[in-house]
């Protein structure tokens, strides 16, 4: 719990923890808590954190270059819909509603997050959150199996 945050987030490197605003636990209730806990697990489990640790050196190398600045802006954009895509695997089908009106509750909330460093969060801009609500009201199961082969095959591609 802490009363420094704005939204949800999975924080740290080698011994992950969910944190949660202060304020959250009286606003929402136990199907929201346990999305936001799936889709922060998720993040743990897709190993975010420490990929945004090694990107964040990158920039750091190259902060001149702006397509790397482009690269990781959609990287996080693209992490953030695998893991509501992850986290909606876990889901009964007649709860994958609920789930975008969990992320729409968030926005509600929370409507300027802050982002911290070294953490993988909840939420992201209104684009973003518009695209993955899209991606939310048409997800089925099978499509998850496809955006892990798109990932494979992207990473195939900048390998060679």
């Amino acid at each position: 719990m802490s009363h420094q945050m704005t939204s949800p987030a999975l924080m740290g490197i080698w011994r992950p923890q969910i944190w949660l605003p202060e304020n959250l636990l009286d606003k929402l209730n136990e199907h929201d808590l346990r999305h936001i806990f799936l889709h922060e697990l998720a993040h743990w489990k897709r190993r975010d954190i420490p990929v945004n640790s090694i990107m964040s050196v990158l920039l750091i190398l190259n902060w001149f270059n702006p397509l790397l600045w482009y690269a990781a802006s959609r990287m996080r954009q693209d992490q953030e819909m695998a893991c509501d895509a992850l986290a909606l695997t876990y889901l009964q089908e007649t709860e994958v509603p609920r789930y975008g009106y969990t992320m729409i509750k968030m926005l509600e909330l929370n409507a300027r997050p802050k982002p911290i460093r070294f953490t993988a969060g909840f939420s992201s801009s209104k684009k973003q959150v518009k695209r993955r609500i899209e991606m939310i009201r048409h997800f089925q199961k099978r499509a998850y199996t496809w955006t892990l082969s798109g990932i494979v095959v992207v990473l195939a591609l900048g390998v060679f």
